[in-house]
């Protein structure tokens, strides 16, 4: 079984990978592996051979994509392997493939030399060449095209795809995986399909404080969220969790609140051992402790953030809101900020 534990940024999935590290049986995988949603991969390569299959044109450019994009960022990981990794996956996928061009290439290439040299100059040129010659060399921009059309079961395929991925990352897949952020947490549903057995625990935090992290604790941290203006921030918060409640009931899709995993922590750890159907620990609270970890909650109320701008969160994301008032605030520690919950 491969389970993703996954959050919006800053809303503490580390606190569940660090609670799940507390299994000997389970094989947590700490580094982020993000290929089934990251721009140009699986996913992407899924629309374009599967929705978006528009002449030659979809599979010949998203195909390269999809090579470069898993090759640059899994190489190091998988200490070279996923090269053969994926042109293995892609022959499998593959119909057709010739050495050649098309205006899809322009999106490979920088335009204007592709446009001026390639399109104008040299393919005047290979008029007066012979075929087998410009093949053979692969002039530029000719190139491998390799055309894949709704190819047959590329659920199947792609699932043995990341099961040899996992393997080259030294993960033993007849065993639960735990992987960080595998999917994404505002649509878990669509991607789980890549992975075999899959399950995906999604973790949310209380805006308030994700803000406070955001632009005042660590500000400058994550540049990937608008922290600057808290108008646009609450477009941002809200625009991510539009359809978190279209998969909250799904059997393989566990919710749960940050602060849940602290103020109820029984009744949490409850639910993912019996989402993962896991023995209770005879000793926990080792990696993640609730009581020290409280620090890292209501951070909102002693922070250097206007109260207008709390005031404008409150009143545009109340649906958001963890109700802090019914529990005791009793941290067990006077140190905030330790490193276990506060991104992902």
């Amino acid at each position: 079984m491969i389970v993703g534990v996954c959050g919006f940024s800053w809303s503490g999935s580390g606190a569940v990978m660090d609670y799940l590290m507390q299994y000997d049986n389970l094989q947590i995988y700490k580094r982020e592996l993000t290929i089934a949603y990251f721009p140009d991969g699986i996913g992407d390569l899924d629309f374009h051979l599967n929705e978006n299959c528009a002449k030659f044109l979809s599979s010949t450019v998203a195909i390269p994509r999809f090579k470069k994009m898993t090759k640059r960022i899994l190489k190091r990981p998988t200490k070279g392997a996923i090269d053969k990794l994926v042109d293995d996956y892609i022959e499998s996928l593959v119909q057709s493939k010739w050495i050649g061009a098309g205006q899809g290439q322009l999106v490979l290439h920088n335009q204007w030399f592709y446009w001026h040299v390639g399109n104008r100059l040299l393919h005047r040129t290979y008029r007066k060449i012979s075929p087998d010659i410009c093949t053979r060399l692969r002039l530029y921009p000719l190139t491998e095209m390799e055309l894949s059309i709704c190819p047959d079961s590329f659920i199947e395929k792609t699932q043995l795809f990341t099961d040899n991925l996992l393997v080259s990352l030294g993960l033993d897949v007849s065993k639960t995986i735990v992987l960080n952020q595998a999917f994404p947490a505002n649509n878990p549903k669509r991607f789980l399909r890549y992975f075999r057995e899959s399950k995906a625990i999604v973790v949310d935090r209380d805006p308030r404080d994700v803000f406070v992290f955001l632009s005042d604790v660590f500000r400058g941290n994550s540049y990937s969220v608008p922290f600057q203006n808290v108008e646009e921030f609450v477009k941002y918060y809200r625009a991510l969790h539009n359809d978190i409640n279209k998969y909250k009931k799904e059997d393989n899709i566990l919710y749960l609140r940050f602060e849940d995993l602290i103020y109820e922590y029984e009744k949490t750890i409850n639910k993912i051992n019996s989402f993962l159907g896991l023995d209770k620990l005879e000793k926990d609270r080792i990696l993640f402790v609730p009581e020290q970890s409280m620090i890292n909650t209501r951070v909102f109320e002693n922070s250097n953030i206007s109260k207008n701008d709390l005031e404008y969160i409150e009143q545009e994301l109340p649906e958001y809101l963890f109700d802090f008032e019914k529990y005791e605030y009793k941290p067990s520690i006077s140190t905030r900020f330790d490193d276990n919950p506060l991104t992902k």
